[in-house]
């Protein structure tokens, strides 16, 4: 038998120091890669129940309806095989010129002339190529007329499978000799009949098959590049050198298909069963009895209706909301309608506490077998973490060469994205992660794609759902409009969510369904009662709402009180203190969090081992080290004793994090919401007066002894018709954090309005008295006009920066940055990462001391040894001279990520627990301090949250 031209190109080439097998044929590889969509797709094992068959399986089908599914399944495979089609061009298989001359003996030159990615060449082959070869598998031969090609937008979407959409090259002229041309139509011939189907679609129908293959095109890229990324590893498919040996049917069921087996088996890429419905109790083995709100979910949420679903639940800190959204995810899940989850959170603080919290029950949503769950987190700082890194596998991977100006090879790539949780962990079973790890799926970024296929089957659970400025929340209801689109359901939670806020999630549910937008606000009531629980499903345009009494147990009685000067509160602090209270004061900048933790560190009735500073600039290891200390000494179930006379001064991170329980808060003001997280953290946990915790296992839900809460804000002086600087004269550059300052006014308005509240009974009437229809005076009318002209400028840059569902995977992206995730998914927020590092006069090492761990490894140190800042000034690194320069090198080699994307601030030991630095700003370099025990301190920082 005559060898086919096609086995005359490679597709995967090793270094040139590796002994195996130097190269890949490119037609086995190929195979390799749609060896992994066919087992994917269930090819491997049909079930005659579609319930039981992969939901990608299902979706795809849905989107190619009429096809069928063995069609459907024939035609996806056709597709994924050709995503390396450009590699049949001289200009690609020049680049190993040992290689080529081995495979085609060239009768010209070999040297390596570069020209356009191989993602491209594949775009312009398949163009040329389509008429002749693929308009024929259409039944209807007038498809033969069409002026443009009804399959190019899947054929985008699948040569684009390194991350990013090809763009066309100008001329094809020169790219292909007539022997590629030639060797490619007989792998496109031959592909058609290892995958026979034909294509049903009249040519009457283009123009509603062109927004399905439009739609289709966004989860077609993001699945061939995840199966181009197990396809490229050699642990699962060896390299193979002879194409006689091996005719494409034969390799592909008794080569590619095994290797796709044991890819699929070890990375946890498909999870295991989903476990029968379940009760509070088995879910929560370790909680005493279900809250009220968690009672409502297990006993009357109604899951029975097919299709997506959006449900919004609303109650008070403490209340039990995410055990209640894990609660009805389990039962989506139990009904097959998800197999698994991404939980959202706004920090990288919070995702950690969850990330906690989910390794105790994240086993429960599955059945016990062979093959287990991935749970995985992603944020920035946990992507060196090795606890994390290998959870999926396939750590190592042996090389391959680099080639054709990628960034690193598909193997290359496989290592670094399970090193990188924050793009791996929308693939695992589980994932737990900051909310913008998911938003980057709708977000035209490098990979985005792929995000965006590994929210398919998912239920989608955001937290804190009214945290986020108008920017961030139009990218967040494109992703509910995506993932509703593709059939899945979202869970929104909040204890402070504006109706206003309700409504735009619900409008965008419906919306993204294609409801007319004239008949959405049909479902919406008057004033919906708090707490509250609104559920929305895909089958009608109705919400069911539903709310639940609070137990007069767990009722909270509030005192609030203003006081106008830093001087009362410390008073009022140290008075507390002689009582015997912990008291937390949480501060709205880090500068001024940190001169009050000094001012109180100077009184003469606060014992300093007894001051704890709490914000988000501390190094990764020091941050981690006070997280504990926090959790040990006003956690659930700390000692009562320990408790007495301690103060922490804090900022934002306090109130978004840890569950930590002090007997009086004090805040400055701020928005009603922020305030009211805020007081979640005063008497949190019921307990005697003297402190000790009452554990509801064995006194019931009883209620806090400990009396009212008494809560006190630092704000101005009260003023009916404020001047322009009301809000800076008391709390400084707090402005900077909060700019909208009427809406700090309508918040101290409403606390001196009703100073004595019930929660939750008054917490709706709070948060509308602020965020509703309000009255303002002339000068804060003024400033609330133009915030909300910032935020409509700041929503139109959101729309510019997001997919859009009437586009394809190609059109969408020639909007955004596609080389650099560089589209921010929080405005005004690019801060730079800092790799503190001390400096002994010859080399660098972590400033992050080494533990007692025995699996902390260097790399973890230099984790651990980052601190991310907002700061203006600060631009990067200091310029590297002599020995410093030398070292830095020698480091950046021995680190993964070559220190990029990072400063390495070289700094030296002034004190105990103290360093010094320097760092480049844009005025040149300027020092830089850092304390185990304040953070991180820059002079002249601009403000800083957190």
């Amino acid at each position: 038998m005559t060898e086919k031209d096609y086995f005359r190109y490679w597709g995967k080439a090793k270094p040139e120091h590796d002994g195996a097998e130097p190269y890949h044929l490119l037609p086995f590889h190929c195979l390799d890669v749609a060896a992994v969509a066919y087992l994917l797709l269930g090819g491997a094992n049909p079930a005659p129940d579609s319930s039981q068959r992969p939901y990608w399986a299902r979706l795809f089908e849905a989107f190619l309806e009429p096809l069928g599914r063995e069609a459907s399944l024939r035609f996806l495979c056709f597709l994924v095989a050709c995503h390396d089609l450009g590699k049949f061009s001289h200009l690609f298989q020049a680049q190993v010129p040992e290689i080529y001359r081995a495979l085609q003996e060239p009768t010209g030159p070999t040297r390596h002339r570069r020209g356009p990615r191989h993602d491209a060449l594949g775009l312009e082959l398949w163009i040329e190529l389509e008429p002749i070869h693929l308009r024929p598998l259409f039944r209807d031969p007038t498809w033969k007329q069409a002026w443009i090609g009804p399959l190019d937008a899947l054929a985008v979407a699948v040569t684009g499978h390194h991350g990013r959409p090809p763009k066309t090259p100008k001329s094809s002229h020169t790219l292909f000799s007539p022997e590629d041309r030639r060797a490619a139509a007989q792998w496109v011939a031959d592909l058609t009949k290892l995958f026979p189907f034909e294509l049903p679609w009249p040519a009457s129908a283009k123009g509603d098959l062109d927004q399905r293959f439009k739609q289709l095109s966004f989860y077609l890229a993001g699945f061939t590049m995840v199966c181009d990324w197990l396809g490229s590893n050699q642990r699962f498919f060896a390299y193979h050198t002879e194409g006689a040996n091996h005719p494409i049917e034969d390799y592909f069921h008794t080569v590619a298909v095994p290797g796709a087996k044991r890819a699929l088996a070890e990375t946890w890429l498909v999870p295991p069963p989903t476990a029968p419905a379940k009760t509070f109790a088995a879910l929560f083995p370790s909680l005493s009895e279900p809250t009220p709100l968690q009672a409502r979910i297990e006993t009357a949420l109604n899951l029975d209706t097919e299709g997506p679903n959006l449900i919004i639940i609303e109650d008070l800190t403490g209340s039990g909301k995410t055990e209640a959204a894990l609660m009805a995810t389990q039962k989506l899940m139990a009904k097959g309608r998800a197999a698994g989850f991404f939980m959202g959170l706004p920090t990288m603080a919070t995702a950690d506490q969850m990330f906690d919290r989910m390794e105790k029950t994240f086993e429960q949503f599955y059945i016990p077998g062979d093959r287990q769950p991935a749970l995985i987190l992603a944020h920035g700082s946990a992507a060196l973490n090795p606890a994390f890194s290998n959870r999926l596998g396939l750590e190592a991977v042996p090389a391959e060469r680099h080639l054709d100006g990628e960034a690193a090879p598909a193997s290359a790539l496989c290592s670094s994205w399970l090193a990188d949780n924050r793009k791996k962990c929308l693939l695992g079973a589980i994932g737990v992660g900051t909310v913008d790890q998911a938003m980057l799926a709708v977000m035209p970024v490098k990979h985005g794609a792929m995000r965006l296929f590994g929210l398919v089957n998912k239920v989608l659970i955001i937290d804190e759902v009214h945290a986020y400025d108008d920017y961030m929340r139009h990218i967040i209801e494109n992703l509910i409009a995506f993932h509703t689109r593709a059939g899945g359901s979202t869970i929104l939670l909040s204890a402070t969510l504006p109706g206003r806020l309700r409504q735009s999630f619900v409008k965008s549910f419906y919306r993204s369904l294609g409801y007319p937008p004239e008949d959405i606000d049909l479902v919406y009531g008057e004033k919906p009662p708090f707490p509250l629980m609104t559920h929305v499903r895909a089958s009608a345009l109705t919400a069911d709402h539903a709310t639940w009494e609070t137990p007069e147990a767990q009722v909270q009685h509030v005192n609030a009180a203003f006081v106008h000067d830093e001087e009362e509160v410390l008073a009022q602090i140290e008075a507390w203190v002689a009582e015997g209270k912990c008291v937390a004061w949480i501060r709205n900048t880090v500068d001024q969090a940190t001169e009050s933790f000094e001012r109180l560190a100077n009184r003469a009735g606060i014992d300093s081992n007894r001051l704890h500073l709490f914000h988000a600039r501390f190094c990764g290891a020091d941050r981690e080290r006070i997280q504990k200390d926090l959790l040990a000494r006003f956690g659930k179930e700390a000692d009562y004793r320990g408790r007495r006379g301690q103060v922490v001064v804090a900022t934002q991170v306090l109130e978004q994090s840890l569950d930590v329980d002090f007997d009086r808060v004090v805040s400055d003001l701020a928005p009603i919401d922020a305030l009211v997280q805020r007081l979640g953290r005063q008497q949190r946990h019921p307990r005697t007066e003297a402190g000790e915790w009452l554990d509801p296992a064995n006194h019931g839900r009883r209620r806090d002894e400990r009396g009212s809460k008494h809560f006190l804000v630092l704000a101005p002086a009260w003023r009916e018709d404020p001047e322009k600087d009301w809000y800076k004269d008391v709390l400084g550059n707090a402005a900077w954090v909060y700019p909208n300052t009427a809406t700090n006014w309508l918040t101290q308005k409403a606390l001196r309005q009703k100073p004595t509240f019930a929660l939750p009974q008054d917490s709706r009437d709070l948060i509308e008295a602020v965020y509703g229809a309000v009255d303002l005076p002339e000068l804060l009318r003024d400033i609330d006009e133009q915030h909300r002209a910032e935020n409509l400028g700041n929503r139109s840059k959101a729309i510019l920066r997001t997919l859009s569902w009437e586009q394809d995977y190609e059109s969408s992206h020639e909007r955004g940055v596609l080389d650099r995730e560089e589209l921010t998914t929080r405005l005004g927020e690019n801060p730079i990462r800092l790799r503190l590092a001390e400096w002994d006069g010859q080399r660098f090492s972590p400033l992050a001391s080494a533990s007692n761990d025995p699996g902390e490894t260097e790399l973890l140190r230099w984790h651990k040894s980052q601190v991310s800042v907002r700061f203006g000034p600060v631009t990067g690194s200091p310029g590297w001279q002599g020995p410093q320069e030398r070292a830095y090198l020698a480091l950046c080699d021995a680190l993964p990520d070559r220190n990029k994307g990072v400063a390495l601030i070289p700094m030296v030991p002034v004190g105990e627990g103290e360093w010094e630095g320097r760092a480049l700003t844009g005025d040149g370099e300027r020092p830089l301090f850092y304390s185990r025990e304040k953070g991180l301190a820059l002079p002249d920082a601009d403000p800083e949250t957190n």
